[in-house]
């Protein structure tokens, strides 16, 4: 066997299926552009986590805390030589714009982040400013720097002055960015950066204020951080509340959010490359029916069968190879502007998306794809018999159901072996595999059971391009039952993310109760009750509700220590270590309020022992049980308090609730801070925001529709980004579906020959195709939409426990589109062809 001359044979062979070659190339293409688009941006996020750890951390270590961290353990980072520290603080609290000097007039005010700094800042990459300048050396402690969008919030430039805790500060410049700010989708507000000195002329250090510790500590080249971290961690036994963060576990961390990420688009790179599989199939079928008597040809001629094996497999490889290079220019353009949806997460960093990985990853994986998809019409030419030269009814022989059974395997462990190099890990390559299939097995069966209603469907009266339609779409057709499939997985995955986007946008905006607080009052001292309540008497406040706050931290659960608890957790429990070594909020309430309900046990009934009420599903996250015992550290002093009742909460409700109620009389003598919510209207609650500043400094108020908005622009950010890369596997689904029209050209092209002859006119055969091929759309949209409703309420109601409501008039747009669109692409690729003499068809 000589490969030049078959090569050479397979080249010139192209030639004659041209528009088939056309269509094999767009199915693929679109399925590469999304697997490349994906590879492109989490390479460039992993090589970014790699170079750029030190400045993403802003540090070689940071140790963290709700508390002031023990001197001893700084000591032990200053003694390592040549080691630099820089010490922040955090505050959330309300910055206003101040009125001139001896006006009572209150300026506009708005919550924000303060963050106050000591020493070298950052240590490692930087904050950019506008004018750029050295931190340190530059603000002195009247001056503050404003992120942009608070300016634009407060209306003010550089030079006017602001109130932080009471005291004026000047601005100084503006934060354009920092490299170690990588919460600033989450954080509660814009930020403020002020100095040490800045902060202690402030009463924001007071009791009860929500501040955050951080000591950022920078070693010198050479030094062992590792070693310096386990000495750390020896001497933290005995401070549990302190955070230790390395450069190591800081990239895991946020590389593991990242990760799963890149999971979903992987899974809808999947889809997209399964689709485009499933139009290269359409496309090769179409390429090798009507060539079974030319190779039965050249079996009598004396060609070998593995030959032709070959000459076919050398021609879906150059298809491909072209494909796999337009979709891998098309995925890179397609992720250019990916990582600027990455800026709030990763600021003052640039994530490089041009990469050569991906373009060859995108090509291994289209060149895959393309002979597991073709595998079946090459095997099928393998066994095309010479007898067929002679005898037109001769017939290929069917293949055994061992040999079918082998080929299914092929084609599905093909298709899993490359998910897995996309994926990244064999058991994630496995369920997102099995996942797409399922859903293209539901879609088929419910696509072929509306079909199949259709054309049982009565056409008396109806129009007659609609008979035709109906008439045509009556006839079994697997390739049009695959570009359902195709068409309304793609529409499955767009519409499951916009529906979810909207039911929990909706959510957000309209499914607070009428009755539900508008704002929370944070860090209220007990001196300072009556006046809070006075103000908001004053600003015609209802629904007013407070309670007192004690923080507290867990130390052991039942029998077992935290730390015990914790170190047990396997690698898929890790989420729960939050919840165990976090800061605990402990309350207490005379009786338990409406949107709370016992579940087991009974509320406070026990006299000899101290009580406390858990939340049910934070006991069951943490293996809490009615009757154990919980030790807490409250201020520093060990507690214990026994489970005596399981409560269940109404989050959606909107008021105060808290994990952990202790039953009275057990905590008044600890220090605590009050939380007041209350309800008021925009103008009276702006005005007594305004005032906040001036007469109580120490007090934030939170704005529940502000943190809605937040929560709202993030659904957003992700949801723009999902439906992107979604819009991909619609578009291959109506690529399959071109695929499928050009593959029944011959068949199209006869009927149309048929219908000329018993009188119809060009506009009532366009508009049967039109019909026909809106139907497809139809059909596969109704399928594809309606599923997505099932998960996107699953995910809703199950998985969030929130309201639900019918997006119809989503459901209906995209229905209409889909339809509309398929009867444009449909009848524009059957018109290609062009007509012939209706005597030379009919012959």
């Amino acid at each position: 066997m000589r490969l030049k001359p078959l090569l050479r044979w397979s080249l010139r062979d192209l030639r004659g299926w041209r528009s088939t070659a056309l269509v094999f190339i767009a199915c693929l293409a679109l399925g590469v552009a999304a697997v490349v688009a994906t590879q492109a941006l989490s390479g460039g996020v992993r090589e970014l986590l790699r170079s750029e750890a030190q400045r993403l951390l802003g540090a070689d270590l940071i140790l963290s805390s709700r508390r002031v961290v023990p001197e001893e353990l700084l000591d032990l980072a200053r003694a390592v030589p040549g080691a630099r520290l820089s010490h922040t603080v955090e505050v959330p609290t309300l910055v206003a714009a101040a009125a001139p000097e001896g006006s009572d007039d209150t300026g506009p005010s708005r919550l924000a982040l303060l963050m106050a700094f000591s020493g070298e800042h950052p240590i490692h990459g930087d904050v950019v400013t506008e004018p750029q300048r050295p931190l340190v050396g530059w603000l002195t402690e009247h001056d503050a720097l404003l992120a942009p969008d608070l300016l634009a919030l407060l209306d003010l430039e550089p030079g006017d002055d602001i109130v932080l805790g009471g005291e004026r500060f000047e601005i100084a410049g503006a934060i354009v960015s920092e490299s170690d700010r990588n919460d600033r989708l989450l954080s509660l507000g814009p930020r403020v950066l002020i100095t040490r000195a800045g902060l202690e002329r402030t009463p924001l250090l007071g009791l009860g204020s929500r501040t955050f510790y951080r000591h950022l500590v920078g070693l010198p080249e050479g030094a062992d951080g590792a070693a310096l971290a386990g000495r750390l961690r020896a001497d933290m036994v005995d401070t549990p509340w302190v955070n230790l963060e390395t450069t190591e576990g800081g990239q895991r961390s946020l590389a593991g959010s990242l990760q799963r990420g890149r999971q979903f688009l992987a899974l809808i790179a999947l889809a997209s490359l399964v689709l485009g599989g499933l139009g290269v199939a359409r496309a090769t079928a179409a390429w090798a029916e009507p060539r079974r008597r030319e190779i039965a040809a050249w079996k009598a001629l004396g060609l070998r069968p593995v030959e032709i094996l070959v000459q076919g497999v050398l021609q879906v490889l150059t298809l491909a190879l072209v494909a796999s290079l337009i979709g891998a220019v098309g995925g890179l353009l397609l992720a250019a502007p990916l990582p600027g949806w990455l800026e709030g997460m990763l600021p003052g960093l640039t994530v490089s998306t041009w990469r050569l990985d991906a373009v060859g990853f995108g090509l291994v994986l289209g060149i895959g794809m393309a002979l597991l998809a073709s595998l079946p019409s090459l095997l099928a030419l393998h066994r095309v018999p010479a007898a067929l030269v002679l005898r037109a009814d001769v017939q290929p022989p069917p293949l055994s159901w061992p040999a079918r059974i082998s080929l299914l395997t092929v084609v599905l462990g093909g298709t899993w072996l490359l998910q897995w190099l996309q994926a990244g890990e064999a058991t994630t390559a496995v369920w997102q595999v099995a996942l797409v299939l399922v859903a293209a097995l539901v879609l088929g069966v419910a696509a072929l059971g509306l079909s199949t209603l259709i054309a049982r469907w009565p056409r008396r009266g109806l129009p007659v391009p609609l008979r035709l339609a109906m008439a045509s779409l009556s006839r079994s057709s697997a390739g049009r039952n695959g570009a359902l499939v195709a068409l309304g997985l793609g529409i499955l995955a767009v519409a499951t993310v916009t529906i979810v986007q909207e039911v929990l946008g909706d959510q957000l905006r309209q499914g607070v109760p009428e009755n539900a607080p508008t704002a929370f009052l944070i860090d209220v001292q007990p001196d300072q009750r009556e006046e809070v309540l006075s103000l908001l008497d004053e600003h015609r406040a209802t629904e007013i509700d407070e309670v007192p706050v004690v923080i507290g931290r867990l130390q052991r659960i039942g029998g077992r220590s935290v730390q015990q608890i914790v170190d047990a957790l396997g690698a898929e429990e890790r989420g729960q270590r939050w919840a165990l070594t976090r800061e605990q909020r402990l309350t207490w309430r005379d009786s338990l309020q409406p949107d709370n309900r016992i579940v087991a046990g009974a509320l406070f009934e026990q006299p000899e022992v101290d009580e406390v009420s858990v939340e049910v599903e934070y006991a069951n996250d943490l293996g809490i049980e009615l009757g154990d015992t919980l030790v807490l550290d409250v201020q520093g002093r060990r507690m214990s308090f026994q489970v005596t009742s399981l409560r269940e909460v109404d989050w959606t409700s909107f008021r105060i609730n808290f994990f952990l109620m202790v039953e009275p009389g057990v905590l008044e003598r600890a220090p605590h801070s009050r939380l007041i919510a209350a309800r008021l209207d925009p103008g009276p609650l702006q005005a007594l925001q305004d005032l906040l500043p001036h007469r109580l400094p120490n007090v934030a108020l939170i704005q529940v529709e502000d943190v809605l908005r937040r929560v709202a622009d993030v659904l957003g950010l992700v949801a723009a980004g999902v439906t992107v890369m979604g819009g991909f596997t619609v578009a291959v689904g109506l690529a399959v579906l071109l695929a499928v029209v050009v593959a029944e050209a011959g068949r199209r092209r006869r009927e149309a020959a048929l219908l000329r002859a018993l009188g119809a006119t060009r506009r009532q055969r366009a508009w049967a195709t039109a019909t026909e091929l809106g139907l497809v759309g139809f059909v596969a949209s109704l399928v594809g939409v309606g599923f997505a409703l099932l998960l996107a309420r699953l995910v809703v109601v199950e998985l969030l426990e929130l309201g639900w409501h019918w997006p119809v008039l989503r459901c209906v747009v995209a229905i209409v589109t889909a339809t509309v669109l398929s009867a444009v692409v449909g009848t524009w690729a059957s018109a290609r062809g062009g007509e012939r003499p209706v005597l030379e068809e009919l012959r």
